[in-house]
C-alpha cells in the first residue's frame, strides 16, 4: 500500500454507514480497556469509502493513532531517515481457542522516507511500551532507495500475559549492524468497541459486515500471517448476538475466531481487527471473506481484497 494511493468513490448506500463509523473512532476516548477494537492502523490518506475511521493522518509528520503526532527520537541517522507515519492498535489473536481472554497483539504500521543520496536497509525493529517494558523484536528487510518513502509495512507483537495495556509503543528501527537508525512513538488508542445509533431517517434491515479491509503484518518468528479488520452494523429493531467469525481467504477454507459481540439494535460498531496465522509459504492474493455467524447460522458476510 502506497502512502499516495488514491481513495475509491463511495457509494449513496454507503454513505450513512460510512458517517457512523467516522462517529465511532471519535468516541475512543471514552472507553475502557476491551483490547481487539480499533480503528484501521493506516497510515497516510484516508481509507476507502467506509473503511475511514477518520481516525487516520495523512500529514507529512510523523502520526500517531487518532491523529496524534509521533515523536521521532534523536539518533545517529534522525537526519537521514524520517518517519513519516506510525500508528498503533491492539488486535486479537484469532488463532487462539478464546481470542477475548488471551493475550492481543500490538500492532504497529508506519513508513520511512530516505532523504540522503544513498540506500539504507532497515533490518530489524525493537519495540517497548511508554513504561518502558519490552514489547518484541523482528526482523525486516526494508530497502529505501535515496529520496524513496517505503510502503506501509505491518508488524505485530504479542503481548505477554501479565503485561498491562500500554498507551503508547516506542520503535527502534536499526541496521544489519545493530546500529539505530531512527526511532519514533506511536499512540495506542482506547480500546474499547463503541456503538453509534444510525440516522432514524435511515431504512430498516438486518445485519452487515462493513468495510472489509486484508493486510498482511509481520509476525517474529511465524508462518505468513494476515490481518483482517472491518465493523458491524444492525439495521434492525432488536439486538444481534454474533458469538464467532469465520473468515480467511476465499481459496481456502476459513478458520473460526470465537470472538463474541452483541450489538444494540440500529447501530454501527466501531472497527474490529483480528490477525490470523496462513498455513502455507506465502498468503493468496484475492478476496478473503469475513462471516459472522451465531451458532452456525451466517448472519451476515462480506468480502475484502488483500490490500
Amino acid at each position: 500500500m502506497r502512502l499516495g494511493e488514491l481513495t475509491r468513490p463511495m457509494s449513496k448506500s454507503a454513505v450513512s454507514v460510512a458517517a457512523a463509523l467516522c462517529a465511532a473512532a471519535a468516541l475512543f476516548t471514552a472507553c475502557s480497556q476491551n483490547a481487539g477494537f480499533a480503528p484501521p492502523p493506516v497510515p497516510g490518506p484516508v481509507a476507502p469509502g467506509p473503511q475511514s475511521s477518520g481516525a487516520v493522518n495523512g500529514s507529512a509528520l510523523p502520526v500517531g493513532a487518532n491523529g496524534a503526532n509521533a515523536s521521532p527520537g534523536s539518533s545517529p541517522a534522525a537526519s537521514a531517515l524520517t518517519l513519516v507515519s506510525a500508528t498503533g492498535r491492539y488486535a486479537y489473536d484469532g488463532s487462539d481457542t478464546d481470542p477475548t481472554k488471551a493475550p492481543r497483539y500490538v500492532e504497529l504500521a508506519f513508513a520511512v522516507k530516505n532523504a540522503t543520496s544513498k540506500p539504507i536497509t532497515i533490518a530489524k525493529i525493537s519495540v517497548a511500551s511508554d513504561a518502558g517494558a519490552a514489547i518484541g523484536d523482528s526482523k525486516l528487510s526494508i530497502t529505501l532507495t535515496p529520496g524513496s518513502t517505503s510502503d506501509v509495512t505491518l508488524v505485530a507483537f504479542k503481548m505477554k500475559k501479565e503485561a498491562p495495556f500500554a498507551k503508547a509503543a516506542t520503535m527502534t528501527f536499526l541496521d544489519d549492524a545493530g546500529k539505530t537508525l531512527i526511532s519514533g512513538n506511536a499512540d495506542l488508542p482506547p480500546t474499547d468497541l463503541p456503538f453509534v445509533p444510525l440516522d432514524p431517517k435511515d431504512p430498516k434491515g438486518g445485519t452487515s459486515v462493513d468495510g472489509v479491509e486484508v493486510s498482511p503484518v509481520v509476525v517474529a518468528g511465524g508462518a505468513p500471517h494476515y490481518e483482517i479488520t472491518f465493523a458491524l452494523t444492525n439495521a434492525a429493531d432488536t439486538k444481534v448476538d454474533i458469538d464467532a467469525f469465520s473468515l480467511g481467504p476465499t481459496k481456502a477454507s476459513l478458520v473460526k475466531a470465537a470472538i463474541p459481540v452483541t450489538i444494540p439494535e440500529r447501530t454501527t460498531t466501531g472497527f474490529i481487527s483480528i490477525i490470523m496465522p496462513f498455513k502455507g509459504k506465502t498468503l493468496p492474493d484475492g478476496d478473503y471473506a469475513v462471516n459472522a455467524m451465531s451458532g452456525t447460522a451466517t448472519v451476515a458476510k462480506a468480502t475484502g481484497a488483500m490490500l
